[in-house]
């Protein structure tokens, strides 16, 4: 699906793209592009797309609502509001409604793409993916939501739902935050899960807790304890993100790190043809596409 233009012309794509994102997250991201050819694809889901539309050879599709960026590591586990332990997509940053046959490209392609690193075959990964097409096209015609829980999974999914339900929230923000020479808690920037930000940014934080607290119930009632900068992801990396650690104002005890994301719009919006529903920002169309709530980590 490559264009004209040699790799000049996909270099200057990549920069544009990019353009105007953290400097020192935006060399993690070309660093992780770098290692290996499912990081690159990780990372150019925009080229992925513009290369797809200009290929004239995709057979008509139903519109459905897509994932966008549907690829190997945006399947995962995660606990749901309701305490129960999920396996499904886990990222709706690019989605909107789009041909059905969209998404099941670019998963079969990145299944293709990973498969040395997976230790698969050619003809594995063909088997592989001969499993999922049938599988895709079997949910489809359902026509129904299917959820993986643990009484309905097995294998190596069952033991990611099993370690999910017994991962505490605690200890997971515990070991992302430390005590800082005056004794107050900060966010450990490791340089591998953070980096620290600059006044502005954590002000910039302190703007979000206080406008998200009127829209959401979880997050009222929150003191701005510490902010940095958050990494996380490959697509994404470079754009404003924060982990806010943030404290209860009524209890003063309670730390919780919440995770804030900028959402500059989807990689596929310049390429599908039909009409969007109006959503009054890309925020509300990321969310509404989200089985997942939104909630804060406990501590």
């Amino acid at each position: 699906m490559a264009r004209t233009g040699g790799d000049r012309g996909v270099v200057d794509r990549i920069v544009a793209f990019n353009a105007g994102r953290d400097p020192q997250r935006l060399a993690l991201k070309y660093e992780a592009m770098r290692h290996d050819p499912f990081g690159f694809l990780r990372g150019t889901c925009h080229l992925f797309y513009e290369d797809l539309a200009h290929t004239g050879t995709l057979p008509e599709a139903p519109l459905t609502w897509a994932c966008g960026d549907l690829h190997l590591e945006n399947l995962g586990s995660f606990r749901g509001e309701n305490g129960l332990a999920y396996f499904d997509i886990t990222d709706f940053d690019e989605g909107l409604l789009a041909p059905a046959n969209w998404d099941l490209i670019r998963l079969v392609t990145s299944l293709y793409v990973a498969a040395p690193q997976l230790g698969l075959s050619a003809r594995n990964a063909a088997a592989f993916a001969g499993l999922l097409i049938g599988a895709y096209r079997d949910a489809l015609q359902r026509r129904k939501p299917l959820w993986l829980e643990r009484r309905t999974s097995r294998g190596a999914i069952r033991t990611l739902l099993r370690n999910v339900t017994q991962r505490v929230p605690s200890k997971l923000v515990a070991s992302r935050i430390e005590r800082n020479k005056k004794g107050n808690w900060r966010i450990r920037c490791d340089g591998v899960h953070a980096v620290c930000t600059d006044t502005t940014g954590r002000a910039r934080a302190k703007q979000v807790v206080k406008a998200a607290g009127s829209l959401l119930p979880t997050w009222s009632g929150m003191r701005v304890v510490d902010a940095a900068n958050r990494i996380a992801g490959t697509g994404s990396l470079g754009l404003e993100r924060y982990v806010i650690l943030v404290q209860e104002h009524k209890h003063r005890k309670g730390l919780h790190l919440l995770d804030v994301k900028f959402e500059p719009g989807s990689a596929l919006a310049p390429y599908v043809r039909n009409p969007q529903p109006h959503w009054p920002s890309e925020a509300a169309r990321v969310l509404a596409r989200n089985p997942m709530e939104p909630g804060p980590l406990t501590a």
